[in-house]
């Protein structure tokens, strides 16, 4: 329980019970009222622009020509390119008003490659919401969102569970983070581990022009 104390230095809303039952009272639910995603279609740009984005030149996703030659016939949008079709998959969430919400991961099932142009819908709702214990916030929930992804002809091409973890931005504020016990110290190191550093560098260096 907070003391008056404490209750004054709370600059956030808490985790209530309340807002925990109205949130449970939507898992199962098919959400029908979102943001709208990035992607919508996987088309030549669309996918040439998440490639490039995320470092990835694999021709299969950004040399049509190459792609024709392929079993696929054309160009395959890469798999995590489903993140760009659906805000929630990627983290966004409801429920808890005012609570801190930080994307922690995914599990994926893919079922069918998603093609140059095909366009995809898709559909969510909340999985479970599963408490945990943390050293460093406290009480957190971990909100498990599930979501389906369709091509245009109504192929289920993939689903994913994804999740984020609500905790109490005071708590953890006063806790510190798993990073406070690491400041101040200082890692030095020696000639030899410098120079091995350096040799992977070059390494990567001549790998990257190899590639160009």
């Amino acid at each position: 329980m907070s003391t008056p104390e404490k209750a004054a230095t709370n600059r956030f809303p808490k985790i209530t019970e309340e807002g925990l039952n109205d949130l449970r009272q939507r898992i199962g639910v098919k959400i029908t009222d979102t943001l709208e995603p990035w992607n919508y279609e996987a088309t030549r740009d669309a996918i040439r622009h998440y490639a490039h984005g995320i470092g990835d030149d694999n021709p299969l996703w950004t040399d049509p020509a190459y792609a024709e030659k392929t079993k696929f016939g054309t160009l395959v949008a890469l798999p995590s390119f489903l993140f760009s079709t659906n805000r929630i998959v990627s983290g966004y969430c409801g429920g808890l008003s005012g609570i801190h919400a930080m994307w922690a991961g995914a599990d994926w099932t893919w079922h069918k490659p998603v093609l140059r142009n095909d366009v995809i819908a898709t559909e969510a709702y909340l999985k479970d919401l599963v408490e945990h214990q943390t050293r460093f916030a406290g009480r957190s929930f971990q909100q498990i969102y599930h979501v389906d992804f369709f091509n245009q002809r109504g192929d289920k091409v993939a689903e994913a569970d994804s999740w984020v973890f609500r905790t109490d931005r005071d708590e953890a504020r006063e806790r510190g983070t798993k990073y406070t016990e690491a400041r101040g110290r200082v890692e030095r190191y020696t000639e030899q581990q410098l120079a091995e550093f350096y040799k992977v560098y070059e390494a990567e260096k001549k790998a990257r022009n190899c590639r160009a």
